[in-house]
């Protein structure tokens, strides 16, 4: 008997032993649990803010560009339309009527011509998110703005490419990504823009002389190579990063055409 309460008295000892210790390894389990979703949900905000500012980014750039286009393409011939305009109330007013049979084929030649130019900027932007003449004229404008912002030499090679307007947007707006990263981050004295076109894809680097990064051991905090891939991924394309310590990077991205 003396036996058996012995034994119950040791196991309740042992029990009451235990149970804080476990009790407490609960508790940090959870919290530990807790305090990794807080982690990951606060990651994924910054996620989420630096995509909405590089979304904001790029709309300001599409406009950017439809306004240099509305004022290239479609100013001149509408300015031209208004001027013979006045040129025929001013023969009418006069009674030029001799005048005004000169005139008014020009009038309706610019009319036609506005006309025109305004179909083909339409045609242009439903073929392209990025303006009149596509990727490759979009890529030499920025090329051009960027070169003008830093003292970093920018050397560019841009053939003509066919690709599909989700195809030209996601590649304009990696190689935005990639060239400001080069700026900003690489301490380069040299950045390259190549774009070529194959007989079945289309292909975009950007590499630099800087003093580039381990690939391996990429910032949880910096999004630009993440948000890249996923860009080159949802257009059907892929993006090579090549880079090592004071090797400079390079980036790469394929696209069918």
């Amino acid at each position: 008997m003396l036996a058996a309460l012995y034994h119950q008295v040791h196991v309740w000892a042992l029990f009451a032993f235990l149970a804080p210790t476990l009790l407490t390894r609960q508790a940090l389990s959870r919290s530990q649990k807790l305090l990794d979703t807080s982690q990951a949900y606060a990651e994924r905000e910054r996620a989420v803010i630096r995509l909405v500012e590089q979304i904001r980014e790029e709309r300001s750039d599409e406009r950017r560009m439809i306004a240099a286009d509305l004022h290239d393409e479609i100013l001149q011939p509408i300015f031209k339309v208004s001027l013979m305009a006045q040129v025929l109330k001013a023969d009418l007013v006069g009674g030029r009527l001799l005048e005004m049979d000169e005139d008014l084929p020009a009038l309706v030649d610019a009319a036609e011509l506005a006309s025109k130019k305004i179909r083909d900027l339409i045609g242009d932007l439903r073929a392209s998110a990025i303006g009149a003449g596509g990727l490759s004229e979009a890529l030499r404008k920025m090329v051009q703005a960027m070169s003008a912002q830093t003292p970093i030499v920018l050397h560019s090679e841009i053939a003509e490419v066919q690709l599909s307007a989700a195809s030209q947007l996601a590649m304009y707006q990696i190689a935005k990504e990639a060239i400001g990263n080069a700026i900003v981050h690489s301490s380069a004295k040299n950045v390259w823009v190549r774009l070529t076109a194959g007989p079945s894809d289309v292909l975009l680097q950007i590499g630099d002389d800087g003093r580039g990064f381990d690939p391996v051991e990429e910032s949880p905090h910096h999004y630009g190579i993440p948000i890249m891939r996923e860009r080159a991924a949802a257009a059907g394309g892929h993006l090579f990063l090549d880079s090592a310590p004071g090797k400079g990077c390079e980036v790469t991205v394929v696209m069918a055409s």
